[in-house]
């Protein structure tokens, strides 16, 4: 098999349906598998998977206090399940274009296929409308920015995520995430990743963001919060573990003053 969908979520009633039918409907025709990893709707995502022998349940109960753990522990539970060669995330608010798992066959090989970030299209819940989400963000290949600041490579998104199941699992292995409670799985995927091999960004109009009043990443989107700081100072020392080496410049010095 050469796809499996992970999708995690929790609590996601309203729009489980609206991201499942997003993988059901795809146009591609060969086999592939959607592994839901839930602890919400599950009468909805059972009778999924009773009517689709496509779909894989994975009943669990949280796994930590810490949404972001949560988030991770559940994705590497669900990977233990997966028969694909390629590993797509998705969460349970988001959703992909009919064209996704085609477009990643015919630019991708099993093989090489090392990780992919696809330009995220936004979608307002409110308005029910799509949107551009500007994710160039030129400056971070400025050497000067790099070395006041940081040089952590674009992080787009968990759903935008497409990697191989054998560097995954790999990552599992080395990387144990109730270490960085405060970090999402899209930043240590690509910090982690980046390290190793060069991030692609190919795709776009594929796979669609919710925005919404619960985004897990809205508890850490004030730059005014202590939590903002808090994830930043966490993110610092991630990236130093990642490529085994310290320094201190403007940036990890502000996060760990903010975040006390």
């Amino acid at each position: 098999m050469l796809f499996s969908i992970i999708i995690n979520t929790h609590n996601q009633y309203d729009v489980i349906e609206r991201c499942i039918d997003s993988c059901i409907n795809q146009e591609f025709n060969e086999d592939y598998e959607i592994i839901i990893s839930d602890t919400s709707d599950i009468k909805t995502i059972k009778k999924y998977s009773k009517e689709k022998t496509l779909i894989k349940v994975v009943n669990k109960d949280s796994f930590s206090s810490f949404p972001c753990v949560d988030q991770m522990l559940s994705i590497k539970n669900a990977l233990q399940y997966a028969s694909g060669k390629i590993v797509c995330l998705l969460d349970g608010d988001d959703f992909f274009h009919p064209s996704k798992l085609r477009f990643l066959q015919k630019n991708f090989m099993p093989t090489s296929l090392f990780l992919n970030q696809d330009n995220l299209v936004g979608f307002n819940e409110k308005k029910q409308q799509n949107f551009l989400i500007d994710n160039q963000k030129k400056y971070k290949n400025n050497k000067l920015f790099n070395k006041l600041f940081n040089s952590w490579p674009r992080i787009l998104g968990t759903s935008s995520i497409t990697t191989n199941k054998t560097t995954l699992n790999e990552f599992f292995l080395k990387v144990d995430p109730t270490k960085w409670n405060c970090l999402a799985i899209d930043a240590m995927l690509t910090i982690y990743f980046d390290k190793i091999k060069a991030i692609e960004f190919r795709g776009d109009n594929l796979t669609y963001k919710s925005f919404h009043d619960l985004n897990l990443d809205s508890t850490y989107s004030n730059k005014f919060s202590q939590n903002y700081w808090t994830r930043r100072d966490q993110q610092h020392n991630y990236y130093q573990f990642v490529h085994k080496k310290k320094y201190t410049n403007i940036d990890t010095l502000l996060s760990r003053l903010l975040s006390n």
